[in-house]
């Protein structure tokens, strides 16, 4: 609090003060003044300032009192407009008054000239030097207000938009040098996060137009400008980016020259290694175009010499299925992403052809055609025919004479019942077993072998999976009641829809499962069957409490002869065909197989069968219904 004698003397040094002075309220009302009253006798205190002064119902706009008013900080406004009328103030600097934070009032008074002149100067050279330096600066920097309206324009922005410095602070808006809406997003950018700091943009890839609206490729730094908090303008510095476009340009004409020669080289390398392979090869195009030929593919198809390639394969083959395997494997390379595509072409009955297909993609990963290559397999086709012969001859050979040996046995089993020794029983009744094996061994041969030379199935018929697995089971039970176990079917309560297949291959895949099941199960187990269907399969699973099988083995399961060697499959019987058999057999059939399996508890072994809607199974279903 001051004394009375602080406030006389500070009475005093107002009163000597030389510069005109007065005090403002916030809402421009004049409170207090170094003169009260003015030369004409006019009482300042309560005249609202701008009205008094310069008789304007506004305040007047460059008034540092509206600065103070925003931001609560001093403010400072000069124009040199000549002698200053005594009557009215130079209303070139104002301050703020503040109580507890809040603004109370304003002070506002004039400079003496010369001295603000001075300051003037003090204030220029820095700005000069600034503005020089922006001048000589190699990328164009434009500033504008928050109108678009240009505030600054360097001589390199002129070079790049094509407009005059005079244009440019005259007449342009700086919206007008981006496309339709790019102002708006670099304004976006600017005040968005993850651009770099709100406010500020960094080497920004964005388009200019230039004055004949051709648009000029360009790296953008900008900034906002802040006053007090608030956007005053914005501030971008622009990188031309067209001399290094066309540089880079150049570069990678001259490395793609460079890869030409490089790839021309390495084809003439290729195109000599692959004419002389001995396995045929041929190149297509997207369109299945043979573009390429060797002497091999010419050999092996039958093809003249004399006949240029750039034709489909129809011009150079006539068989149909053959033409639409290498079209499809050229056009649809999407379908055929994992290995290569195989075809078996049959020539004649004593000549066989494997055709295989990849697509090749580039390393954009795009699409380039398709190579296919031709091997002749007649000898190997001859061979596993002749095999396939032998097996089944064999095999019939030795079934006739065993079906009798056991047959025999069982006759004297059953007459030497309450003589023999116990000791023969159990020798004979071995021997019995044995018989069995063995005749179960040829018939699973005896199945291979038709399966391999495409004898095994009937044409395909209507069949119904649920009637099937019906029979199979019942068949089956007195099998499985030998060894106190309980074989159970549940089918879904919906009818099942009819398959198209062979009934015989069908009931061959249930037989051997649910046999597997028996065998490997203990005396008292139990074993369960599952039927139900989606849209598009018929599931079927045999579930069993049985032995398991250890997950090393689950991969060599289905791989022809191999058995479990093991102290809980000692004395099971088995060829190691039925499980081959089953996968063979649902291949052919376009059908699956799952097996899920915990060692020491029991396996559980799923299948899946087609149900097929498309063209091909409603010819069938016509066949079948004329029949």
């Amino acid at each position: 609090m001051r004394s009375e004698n602080e406030k006389k003397y500070l009475l005093k040094a107002v009163d000597a003060f030389e510069k005109n002075f007065f005090v403002l309220s916030p809402d421009f009302k004049i409170l207090a003044a170094k003169h009260e009253i003015t030369n004409n006798g006019t009482i300042l205190t309560g005249k609202i300032c701008h009205k008094f002064f310069f008789n304007r119902e506004t305040p007047c706009p460059c008034c540092p009192v509206i600065t103070i008013i925003k931001t609560s900080f001093p403010a400072l406004h000069h124009e040199k407009q000549g002698i200053i009328d005594p009557n009215k103030i130079a209303c070139i600097f104002a301050y703020p008054v503040l109580e507890n934070g809040e603004l109370e009032s304003i002070v506002v008074m004039d400079f003496d000239l010369p001295t603000l002149g001075g300051l003037e100067d003090k204030l220029q050279r820095p700005g000069i030097f600034l503005q020089k330096l922006i001048l000589s600066a190699p990328d164009g920097v434009i500033a504008a207000d928050k109108t678009g309206k240009i505030l600054f324009f360097s001589e390199s922005a002129a070079k790049i938009t094509g407009y005059t410095v005079k244009e440019a602070l005259s007449t342009l808006d700086i919206r007008n040098i981006y496309p339709p809406g790019g102002a708006q997003d670099v304004m976006w950018f600017l005040r968005k996060d993850g651009f770099g700091p709100t406010g500020k943009l960094k080497s920004f890839p964005v388009d200019l137009l230039n004055k004949n609206k051709t648009k000029v490729p360009i790296y953008l730094d900008a900034a906002i400008v802040y006053e007090a908090g608030r956007e005053m303008a914005t501030i971008g510095f622009f990188h031309d980016l067209r001399d290094e476009i066309k540089m880079q340009d150049t570069l990678d004409k001259t490395r793609l020259k460079l890869l030409e020669a490089e790839k021309m080289a390495s084809q003439s390398r290729i195109r000599a290694i692959i004419e002389s392979l001995p396995t045929g090869v041929a190149v297509t195009d997207l369109q299945g175009r043979i573009i390429l030929m060797n002497p091999s593919f010419r050999s092996l198809l039958e093809i003249e010499k004399s006949i240029e390639t750039g034709g489909f394969a129809t011009d150079y083959v006539e068989d149909k299925k053959l033409c639409n395997f290498v079209t499809k494997i050229s056009r649809n390379s999407k379908d055929y992403t994992g290995d290569a595509a195989a075809f078996e072409l049959v020539l004649s009955k004593d000549k066989y052809l494997m055709i295989r297909g990849r697509p090749v993609v580039g390393e954009k990963d795009e699409k380039l055609g398709a190579v296919v290559t031709c091997v002749d397999i007649s000898n190997i086709k001859v061979l596993d025919r002749l095999k396939s012969e032998f097996l089944a001859k064999v095999s019939h050979e030795l079934k006739s004479p065993l079906s009798t040996i056991h047959q025999q046995l069982a006759l004297v089993l059953g007459d030497m019942a309450g003589e023999a020794y116990e000791k023969d029983l159990k020798i004979l009744t071995r021997a019995k077993e044995r018989t069995l094996g063995l005749i179960s061994l040829i018939g699973d041969l005896l199945d291979l072998s038709r399966i391999d030379v495409g004898n095994f199935f009937y044409e395909p018929d209507f069949a119904q999976i649920d009637e099937i697995l019906q029979k199979t089971v019942l068949f089956l039970g007195d099998m499985a009641k030998s060894k106190n176990q309980s074989l159970t079917l549940k089918l879904s309560k919906r009818p099942f829809p009819p398959i198209i297949a062979d009934a015989l291959a069908v009931e061959s895949v249930f037989g051997n499962l649910i046999t597997n099941a028996i065998n490997y199960t203990g005396n008292g187990g139990k074993i369960r069957v599952e039927a139900d269907y989606s849209d598009k399969h018929v599931r079927v699973s045999v579930k069993d409490n049985g032995i398991g099988i250890k997950k090393e083995n689950l991969n060599k399961i289905f791989q022809r002869f191999y058995r479990i060697q093991e102290k809980s499959t000692r004395y099971t019987t088995g060829s190691g065909l039925g499980l081959p058999i089953v996968k063979e057999l649902l291949d052919s059939m376009s059908g699956n197989v799952n097996v899920k399996s915990t060692y020491g508890k029991g396996s559980n072994f799923t299948v899946f069968f087609p149900i097929k809607k498309n063209k091909a199974s409603e010819e069938m279903n016509g066949k079948i219904k004329e029949r």
